[in-house]
């Protein structure tokens, strides 16, 4: 628990990205552990191919599987994000996505 290794992404299904940890062990990577934000299905099939570090986040004995995060590597960056961005305030972004789901924007603050 909570150590930090390197795994390559090799596929993502519906709940989870599958990785190789040292060459042959299967570990898990949960989709919203992948980041703090929402990904769009294309920066989700970016991470496949890639050797990324992961914490390990758990490790069930029983059922033999370990999941490990991206995103918590970082801190949360919402309480900041929550301060910075004020109800009722005007700022203007770029949109970078659109779907039926939601219009992903980027403001100037990243």
């Amino acid at each position: 628990m909570d150590d930090i290794i390197e795994v390559i992404i090799n596929t993502k299904c519906l709940l989870h990205f599958n990785c190789i940890y040292n060459g042959q062990l299967e570990v898990y990577i949960p989709i919203e552990e992948a980041s703090w934000f929402f990904l769009t299905d294309d920066q989700t099939l970016s991470l496949i191919g890639k050797n990324l570090q992961v914490k390990v986040i758990s490790v069930d004995h029983g059922s033999q599987m370990i999941q490990c995060s991206i995103r918590q590597l970082e801190n949360d960056p919402w309480p900041i994000i929550h301060e910075s961005l004020k109800v009722g305030m005007t700022f203007t972004g770029k949109v970078t996505a659109i779907t039926p789901n939601y219009v992903q924007v980027q403001l100037p603050n990243n």
